[in-house]
């Protein structure tokens, strides 16, 4: 049956059979040069049929112990057909420690939806932290506005979450990028610091932009950000980018609520570290452009 992965390839190719090798009928080899975005993200919902279809051997070969991103397998209570392993499957919840278990996303509800202000530039308000400056960030037209050309950081003060937490906004106005200009728009899970760049900084941002997909990259104290995965996705306006992390290391990345990716951060070629992992922090939003727009921020602790 179909797997219903999350982007299925969808795109004509053409090609001429005279130009294929007369000796190998019927074996065509068709090779497409296109951009990641483009070429289909088969990681799997928690709703796709081949969830716990797999099997944990067959004649005599075990089935692999991690998948396409290096997730444990199984994530109880069995094995997923094919490449992806659904992170999280196994474990208990909270928010402040254990294991996030199967818990929908999102879990958590609506911390500032910006419906106040009646004028073209209007504060963040006292609930927000960072580059609060109204020449920086601002609510306008009831959704936050980035103003300075370089972007910048702000963050939900009213709450230091636990070691599973997660966030979510949605994105009202998408910067998008081309091979002269990067413009991401993202979120912060588990920051800890005065400034995401600091040096003594640490965290982990979730960041989007229309060439490449989603980013996840960690931060430790006196080391600088490093990309821990990109995977593949196409957001539009009004479309929900969401990020979980939890205390085994585990980083989800979800567009309108369904899974794109998931990578354990603490495992890898520059792992970060276990305690950071499995400590909280706060969550926010990151730009690098000016007039980016979004809203109805959400988030908290996972039940």
């Amino acid at each position: 049956s179909d797997p219903a992965v999350i982007t299925p390839y969808d795109i004509a190719v053409a090609f001429n059979g005279w130009r294929t090798n007369p000796n190998f009928i019927g074996a065509i080899l068709v090779a497409v040069d296109l951009p990641p975005s483009l070429l289909g993200n088969y990681h799997i919902p928690g709703t796709s049929p081949a969830v716990n279809l797999g099997a944990a051997s067959k004649s005599g070969v075990n089935a692999p112990t991690s998948d396409i991103d290096g997730d444990a397998r199984p994530s109880a209570p069995g094995f997923e057909a094919g490449a992806d392993e659904i992170a999280g499957g196994s474990g208990g919840g909270g928010g402040g420690g254990g294991g996030g278990g199967t818990v929908p996303f999102p879990a958590t509800g609506l911390l500032d939806d910006f419906n106040r202000g009646t004028g073209a530039t209007t504060a963040l308000g006292a609930n927000w932290s960072g580059n609060t400056a109204t020449n920086q960030f601002r609510i306008n037209s009831s959704n936050v506005q980035s103003r300075n050309s370089a972007g910048g950081n702000i963050w939900w003060n009213q709450t230091i979450f636990g070691a599973n937490q997660e966030a979510y906004m949605t994105l009202v106005s998408i910067g998008t990028s081309n091979n002269r200009t990067t413009r991401w728009q993202g979120l912060l899970l588990k920051f800890n610091g005065v400034d995401p760049n600091n040096v003594s900084a640490t965290g982990i941002d979730v960041r989007y932009r229309t060439t490449t997909g989603v980013t996840v990259r960690t931060k430790a104290a006196n080391g600088a950000w490093i990309e821990q995965a990109t995977f593949p996705a196409t957001f539009n306006t009004n479309d929900v980018l969401g990020a979980r992390a939890q205390a085994d290391g585990t980083v989800s990345v979800y567009l309108n609520g369904v899974l794109v990716g998931s990578v354990n951060v603490t495992q890898g070629a520059t792992p970060w570290s276990t305690t950071l992992a499995q400590g909280g922090g706060w969550i926010g939003a990151t730009y690098s452009f000016n007039n980016g727009r979004f809203d109805n921020f959400s988030g908290g602790n996972m039940p």
